[in-house]
């Protein structure tokens, strides 16, 4: 039965006995991916809501810019929904900085609930139109990011920050 409420579904109930999460089996639980993060790494206080959402058109054109990342000019996408930061990993190894790689990194949750583990992370000082913050940015996967960062609160939500948002940019 199709588009209906999981409460009148007639098929049995998935949940994975790795994870104790509900809609996968132990074949495809998300800690799987890692062999060497124990079982109770993942908690739910330790996520990260990152949210991307593609449209076509110009409307999103002002949240992609040009920023500088120690120093280096990189195509940034300014999520002001994202809790975190997060940068792929090949421009994050052209930082020529310490991709801090420790068990107690959050998992990253997504639209549609997609999880993403990151491989590290990084500090480094973003510069945006002449602010620039020391912040700490997540490094994940190539295919994760459609631009080399995406910057989030880290950043955005900086108390001594101040955006203002008009139709056509951004403005900090």
């Amino acid at each position: 039965m199709i588009g209906h409420p999981s409460f009148k579904c007639e098929k049995p109930l998935i949940k994975c006995t790795n994870c104790d999460r509900i809609g996968h089996q132990l074949s495809n639980c998300y800690r799987n991916k890692n062999k060497e993060v124990s079982s109770n790494t993942f908690a739910n206080i330790n996520e990260k809501q990152v949210s991307k959402l593609s449209v076509t058109g110009k409307t999103n054109d002002k949240y992609v810019m040009d920023v500088k990342v120690n120093n280096k000019t990189f195509q940034c996408h300014l999520d002001l929904g994202s809790q975190c930061s997060l940068m792929r990993e090949t421009d994050a190894k052209l930082l020529d900085v310490n991709i801090m790689k420790n068990a107690e990194l959050p998992t990253l949750r997504g639209i549609g609930a997609n999880l993403v583990r990151p491989l590290g992370l990084i500090i480094a000082a973003v510069e945006v139109q002449d602010i620039k913050e020391v912040i700490d940015i997540y490094v994940v996967q190539d295919y994760v990011l459609s631009y080399a960062l995406l910057l989030g609160h880290s950043f955005s939500e900086k108390p001594e920050i101040v955006i203002t948002k008009t139709p056509d940019e951004i403005i900090f």
